[in-house]
């Protein structure tokens, strides 16, 4: 097993940003709800177009023409195997909308992420204003500091931190923390190419997406 590499995509990148998000019923494509997304296509080494396509295939998202179907299953395996990739949950916390994120929580994120392996965090783009409005993020990393987590954002495409773009502490800014357990260099199994062009449901994620 290798290492993985985690590439700086960016949702609202023009190959995919205009393309339909899953089952979406109201427009909703990756450029403007495509966070989680494209977090999962970061993670498996893959385009968003492709992991797209392949969580419609596998039952990533819930059933079309329902009002719930952005409804999804944070497994990510059987996707990513086809991609070259072993990716495991290995701890899917509780979602902290009103309160801090716990302690134990922080502590067991930070220990994930020193250790080399990354996690999908849900932050809330406007903090304090009310609900949230979650956004996913993928954390890579711990700055040498030891306190500030370093993220790929999907909005941007860019590496960063954590804070202060989304708090001014980590546990205000973690809504939810997803920790993955990610090996590189599996036998995958025989996968068709994807034009991300001709797919007729990939994209979208607004700056204030919501669940």
């Amino acid at each position: 097993m290798t290492t993985p590499t985690w590439s700086e995509t960016n949702q609202r990148d023009t190959r995919w940003s205009d393309k339909k998000l899953g089952f979406a019923l109201g427009g909703e494509t990756i450029g403007t709800h495509g966070s989680l997304l494209v977090c999962f296509a970061i993670l498996a080494g893959t385009e968003p177009c492709r992991m797209n396509k392949r969580r419609m295939e596998q039952g990533g998202y819930g059933p079309p023409a329902q009002a719930n179907w952005k409804a999804v299953t944070f497994a990510l395996d059987a996707e990513a195997r086809g991609f070259g990739r072993e990716v495991r949950v290995g701890y899917n916390s509780a979602r902290y909308c009103t309160i801090p994120f716990p302690e134990t929580d922080e502590a067991r994120l930070m220990e994930h992420l020193l250790a080399g392996q990354p996690a999908i965090i849900e932050v809330d783009c406007v903090p304090d204003d009310g609900p949230a409005e979650a956004h996913f993020v993928l954390g890579v990393g711990v700055a040498e500091d030891g306190t500030h987590i370093q993220i790929i954002d999907p909005w941007t495409g860019r590496r960063g931190d954590l804070l202060p773009e989304y708090g001014c502490r980590n546990n205000r800014a973690i809504v939810r923390a997803i920790l993955y357990e990610v090996n590189d260099g599996i036998d995958s199994r025989s996968v068709g190419p994807h034009d991300c062009q001709t797919l007729r449901a990939c994209a979208g994620r607004n700056r204030y997406e919501r669940e």
